[in-house]
């Protein structure tokens, strides 16, 4: 994974932190530390979510699959977009984790 890849990413990811903290401010006796730290670590592992559902899409699939018929460009798959990054966001630990192990842990 490159470092232009991960910044490009991580942005995505720093957004929702960003709606978790405001949202923490918005009802301070509901926000306690612990979303928080959940979120950070989502943050940071958020790319490597991305990059495993990506791999593991096109790993079965064309590229030509994702910009033809139903994924053609239209203002609908700008809510596929939100779904798929906001799916990724909120399952990113574990899938980063896999990545991870799966990346790193077959080179040791």
């Amino acid at each position: 994974m490159s470092f232009k890849y991960y910044w490009a990413k991580f942005f995505w990811g720093a957004f929702f932190f960003a709606l978790v903290a405001w949202k923490g401010s918005v009802f301070p006796s509901l926000a306690s530390v612990d979303p928080l730290v959940v979120a950070g670590f989502s943050t940071i592992l958020f790319p490597f979510s991305v990059r495993l559902v990506e791999d593991f899409a096109l790993k079965y699939t064309e590229r030509e699959f994702w910009v033809t018929g139903f994924f053609s460009e239209t203002p609908a798959k700008t809510g596929l977009y939100a779904v798929f990054y906001l799916s990724c966001y909120l399952f990113s630990i574990p899938l980063g984790m896999i990545f991870l192990f799966y990346k790193y842990g077959k080179a040791s």
